[in-house]
């Protein structure tokens, strides 16, 4: 009998494991032009919108080849925003039952996990991420509250919820079939980390594969390469059937539940029930549209900065241009005929350092004979700065039309007043046209409320003594 649920086990891992494996390449490839887009956004914020084969071939001329940022004070501005008006869950009473000491009492929990997690970070590093590159991530977990409690410690088995973040977005993979704003209807998802041989056999000891073989390899050719190994959390919402029965009605509902698998694509490491009918790992997404360019409607999501990246290449190329001028500028200011110098050489090599009442020229030299020679010239080189000034506004003009910044003043900045009220004004006038965004991150904040609330009653599930934080009062 033990050998036949071996064998069922090994057969239904099987299964799940193929499921993992086609499910990963299906992600990867769906979301590799959106990747391939943040990686663009993220190198122009990080100051430089140059292709490599544009910067090399000007390296190679020895042209300039310069940039000068405009993007991340838009961008700075938006993401500090979001840190001066903070935001958390809030909670409410509905339903049946519900009332307001209840939601309260709900309320200081949720802002208890939130503090002691210093949610605050997790939430504002995917807002960032949504922001440059259009998409952000953060988790949401467990913790035993004793690590390494007694044998006989009442509270061993005591949980607690806690909040983190995921540095790197492109770590994690949505099911592309999501559509839902938030993305809370999604049936699975991946978080993925490479490590190096030594550390997978390091951190899983009891993996049963510990050499992977050519042929390991070729099945699982999207998880390997000569010296890393892809593990994967693999998040799947599992759906059954069930029926209910009230007297003569009847009707089928379905029921979900959570499950993480950690895999390396060829062995299912660990498996985990989590509570709750919703994949723990809200997704703050940027401006989200779908586009047809011809082989039907794909999804794209924008930062941003993603439409404001021509103008500031365009500013790129001007900056070059203007620098590559100036550097054409004569570096010898007069130009004579040889010889002509010689009766005040040492004046006219010190000309530009020190001041002087007169210099003299020789108004014949041998080779010219008795013939007056005209005096030197001094060489005029005007660089066009004026019109390069003028094509560069035109350029921040359009990064701050395309990124939602009003380009023209407000009444209240052309009159210059300088109120309060009238510098508030124009802040939250500067913050409408990014708006957008910030919707996309109060709805994930908005999730993370609905998944912690779903599991505070399977986390928080004996009774036991902890303290909540209450709101805090402002005083001013």
């Amino acid at each position: 009998m033990a050998d036949e649920e071996r064998k069922t086990t090994r057969s239904s891992d099987e299964d799940l494991l193929l499921e993992i494996r086609d499910r990963y390449k299906y992600a990867s490839e769906a979301w590799e032009e959106i990747r391939k887009e943040r990686q663009k956004d993220l190198r122009y914020i990080c100051g430089d919108p140059w292709e490599p084969e544009d910067r090399n071939a000007r390296a190679a001329a020895g042209r300039p080849c310069v940039n000068h940022d405009e993007l991340n004070q838009y961008v700075n501005q938006a993401v500090n925003n979001l840190r001066q008006n903070k935001r958390g869950v809030k909670v409410e009473p509905g339903g049946n039952g519900a009332d307001g000491k209840s939601a309260e009492l709900r309320q200081d929990l949720i802002r208890t996990v939130e503090y002691r997690s210093k949610a605050q970070q997790a939430y504002l590093r995917a807002a960032q991420d949504m922001l440059e590159g259009s998409y952000g991530f953060f988790r949401i977990g467990r913790k035993y509250v004793i690590d390494n409690p007694a044998d006989d410690d009442p509270h061993a088995f005591d949980q607690e919820i806690t909040l983190g973040p995921i540095p790197n977005p492109d770590s994690v993979l949505y099911s592309p079939d999501t559509k839902q704003p938030d993305w809370s209807d999604a049936e699975w998802c991946f978080v993925v980390e490479p490590l190096s041989t030594e550390e997978f056999l390091r951190q899983y000891p009891n993996a049963e594969k510990r050499d992977f073989s050519a042929e390991d390899i070729r099945v699982a050719k999207d998880w390997f390469s000569d010296k890393t190994v892809l593990v994967a959390e693999y998040w799947k919402v599992i759906t059954t059937e069930r029926e209910l029965v009230k007297g003569k009605k009847r009707r089928k509902v379905q029921q979900k539940r959570v499950c993480q698998y950690i895999t390396n694509g060829l062995e299912i490491l660990d498996e985990i029930e989590h509570p709750g009918c919703e994949i723990p790992i809200p997704a703050v997404v940027g401006l989200e549209r779908y586009v047809d360019e011809g082989s039907g409607p794909k999804r794209k999501l924008f930062s941003l900065c993603r439409l404001a990246r021509d103008p500031q290449m365009s500013l790129a190329y001007l900056n070059s241009q203007q620098t590559e001028e100036a550097g054409l500028s004569p570096k010898v200011p007069y130009i004579g005929y040889k010889g002509q110098f010689d009766a005040d050489e040492d004046a006219w090599e010190n000309l530009n350092r020190i001041p002087r009442s007169y210099v003299q020229v020789d108004p014949v030299t041998d080779p010219t004979g008795q013939t007056i020679l005209p005096l030197p010239q001094r060489q005029a080189f005007t660089p066009n700065f004026q019109e390069y000034e003028i094509a560069k506004d035109s350029c921040r003009r359009a990064i701050q039309a395309a990124m939602g910044i009003s380009p023209l003043p407000t009444a209240a900045q052309r009159t210059n007043e300088k109120s309060g009220i009238a510098i508030e004004r124009i802040q939250d006038q500067e913050a409408l046209g990014s708006y957008h965004f910030t919707t996309g991150y109060e709805r994930a904040i908005e999730r993370a409320g609905r998944i912690i609330e779903s599991w505070i009653p399977a986390i928080y599930d004996n009774k036991r003594e902890m303290g909540l934080r209450q709101p805090t009062t402002r005083t001013r």
